[in-house]
């Protein structure tokens, strides 16, 4: 009470299903690491690429030239080879040295929540699975939240992460959808969403398209130690930016 103020709580929605889409829209995703029924909503920094930005332009021809000879297929959870993807996410984590925080199953444990609003972009080259994504789908909502990259890194220079991007911009796009959703934007591992064609991120009053902001959110994310560290950037976002909202 003295030296800083700090308020901590999760705090969790439950949306109902004629909701869907304005809780998109406001900054709110699914909790995808809990069993609870009904399925709980938070609120974070998300991101999310608006469709109608998507142009073909000289960078996004060059992504699309060196993934040449890739090839996409969409699968549902029953369609999916599970011991196929969790070989792409074992390479993926052991190249990248992450820890696993999804807990025994891996990326199991994402597809097998909520079967029936899982998709798997499965990317294959030459006849072997090299890459995937799993999207939630919504029943009310036309719009899909890509959940989780990986890929093996067999050929770097395919630049695998950014093309499976495009491609499931252009199947959201064909189905006539205007957004594609990609998680909340912390800490200096998500500075490189800001790359991508149409990005906004949700500021907490509205969707912005600052990156210069946002990279700063996101390496402030990192830098913070202690309790006076949050402390200290809570105020900085309070008086420096915000205040520019009011």
């Amino acid at each position: 009470m003295t030296d800083m103020s700090i308020i901590y709580c999760n705090v969790y929605a439950h949306i109902e299903p004629d909701e869907e889409t304005e809780a998109l829209e406001t900054g709110w995703a699914i909790d995808e690491w809990t069993q609870e029924e009904p399925r709980c909503w938070f609120q974070g920094r998300q991101v999310r690429l608006d469709l109608n930005d998507l142009k073909y332009n000289k960078k996004t021809r060059k992504i699309l030239r060196r993934a040449e000879g890739v090839v996409r297929k969409v699968k549902r959870y029953s369609e999916t080879n599970i011991e196929e993807i969790q070989e792409v996410y074992e390479k993926y984590m052991n190249r990248r040295g992450f820890t696993d925080d999804l807990g025994e199953g891996g990326p199991i444990n994402q597809v097998e929540l909520d079967q029936d609003n899982k998709l798997v972009f499965h990317y294959y080259h030459e006849g072997k699975l090299r890459a995937y994504t799993i999207v939630r789908t919504y029943d009310n909502s036309d719009s899909i939240t890509s959940l989780q990259f990986c890929w093996d890194y067999h050929k770097p220079r395919m630049s695998l992460g950014k093309y499976s991007v495009i491609k499931e911009a252009e199947w959201a796009k064909k189905r006539g959808m205007e957004y594609v959703y990609m998680m909340p934007g912390y800490e200096r591992t998500c500075v490189y969403k800001r790359d991508f064609f149409g990005f906004e991120f949700w500021d907490g009053v509205k969707w912005s398209k600052d990156k210069a902001i946002y990279e700063y959110m996101c390496k402030k994310d990192s830098e913070i130690q202690t309790f006076q560290d949050m402390n200290n950037l809570m105020w900085d976002y309070e008086k420096n930016y915000f205040k520019n909202e009011k």
